[in-house]
């Protein structure tokens, strides 16, 4: 729904996500939609260059941001 004025509101139908993909507001920070549910052989070649790369990299980008985390509260607190 959008808000037109004080009382009035727009309904607006939710368009469906393409196929592998899943729908997120804008403005939410956090991961990439994971496509978990979705076979190998359904994804695109893109999509499957995506997926296979965030599986591959997990564990490194995971030990960046707790470094990140902990060198910010380092600098916080000094």
């Amino acid at each position: 729904m959008i808000k037109i004025k004080k009382y009035r509101y727009i309904e607006m139908p939710i368009p469906n996500a393409p196929n592998g993909y899943k729908l997120v507001r804008l403005g939410v920070r956090g991961r990439l939609p994971v496509m978990e549910y979705m076979s190998l052989d359904d994804m695109t070649p893109q999509q499957r260059k995506d997926f296979k790369y965030r599986q591959k990299t997990k564990e490194k980008r995971l030990k960046y941001q707790r470094e990140y985390y902990q060198r910010k509260k380092a600098e916080k607190t000094s």
